[in-house]
């Protein structure tokens, strides 16, 4: 038996100015983050699989059932908008609850299934609450509530987090987090937070003018980016020509593969970089790698812990990490060829 809950199968979806082409799938429990920039398709990727709007062409499978007649109320799906979409008239108890109507429970089994649902959330003795008491943080807590009560077979999440500060995004990530874990309900995560993705996501969809760039777990698209979109997009970096590997490299060894016929461009991340500032120093030699002489410090950026250096070497811009503070004007940089990628 297939552990597959979603299948989007060559889904197409044609506008005047616009055409999304997807395909992709999702196993069951698993939590999925889409991201991009705006106007790549992320939302329109959700309002297609709840059935909110119709597709041009393609297939959707959920639980190996094709829904793509189905209508939105039978599908099972919940979406989470990111507004919210709470009822002002109404408090928690009776947003949480609002679902359970249709689902023919006597009035004991939806309070219990209210408190069952707020204790998950963490909002316990909230039951009376009216909407316009609560923060941004509880009344997304409350929509999360609100869409598990029907107990969907797919959890969609469209930017729920996009209207709040950024530590309280950090604190309620984590908390998503955990409630994925508690229901394991296949989830679908649209955000425009890159880190935000990363962090919480057991797989990532990197998402460009309408089409999926890459998908695979947060380490592979983060250290093993598929094209210069992705890896510019998905974290900071510097992107070379490849004819730059005649120049710099260095290695105790005699034959080094660089790849430079075949690519024309490489690229790392500042973290990769080993930041000196001696710039007479050393660099171990038993490992092939880039050596940046004589490079210019442009700027120095403190982020709690670590600096990040915009460089000057030549005519190209380098950016470096380092943990400790840089005071030279004039450092010498290297990167391992092994922590390099190499695009076409």
């Amino acid at each position: 038996m297939s552990n597959k809950a979603l299948i989007c199968s060559d889904i197409v979806v044609e506008y005047p100015e616009f055409t999304l082409r997807v395909t992709f799938d999702a196993q069951n429990g698993e939590f999925i983050s889409i991201v991009g920039p705006s106007g790549c398709g992320k939302s329109t990727t959700l309002q297609l699989i709840s059935g909110l709007i119709p597709h041009t062409s393609g297939e959707v499978f959920l639980h190996g059932e094709e829904i793509s007649t189905t209508a939105v109320w039978e599908r099972n799906i919940a979406l989470v908008f990111q507004d919210y979409a709470l009822f002002p008239h109404l408090n928690v108890e009776q947003n949480v609850a609002y679902s359970l109507r249709y689902k023919k429970l006597s009035k004991k089994e939806r309070k219990e299934r209210v408190k069952t649902l707020l204790e998950l959330v963490e909002l316990t003795g909230y039951n009376k609450r009216k909407m316009n008491t609560l923060s941004g943080g509880e009344r997304q807590r409350i929509a999360i509530a609100r869409a598990l009560a029907m107990e969907p077979k797919l959890l969609l999440l469209d930017e729920p987090l996009s209207a709040l500060d950024a530590k309280l995004r950090s604190s309620l990530r984590k908390h998503i987090r955990h409630i994925h874990e508690q229901t394991h309900i296949t989830t679908l995560y649209v955000t425009h937070d890159q880190q935000e993705a990363l962090s919480i996501s057991d797989r990532v969809i990197v998402m460009n003018n309408g089409t999926i760039e890459q998908m695979g777990t947060p380490e592979e698209v983060y250290n093993n980016p598929s094209s210069v979109f992705v890896a510019t997009f998905m974290g900071e970096g510097t992107l070379l020509p490849t004819t730059i590997i005649n120049q710099s490299v260095q290695s105790s060894y005699q034959v080094v593969e660089t790849n430079e016929e075949r690519y024309s461009q490489l690229f790392f991340r500042p973290e990769k970089v080993i930041v000196h500032q001696d710039r007479h120093t050393q660099f171990p030699e038993f490992l092939p790698h880039l050596r940046f002489d004589n490079v210019e410090v442009l700027s120095r950026e403190y982020q709690g812990g670590l600096y990040l250096l915009t460089c000057q070497w030549r005519e190209y811009q380098i950016l470096a990490q380092s943990t400790h503070a840089i005071t030279s004007d004039t450092i010498s940089l290297g990167v391992r060829l092994s922590d390099i990628v190499y695009f076409e």
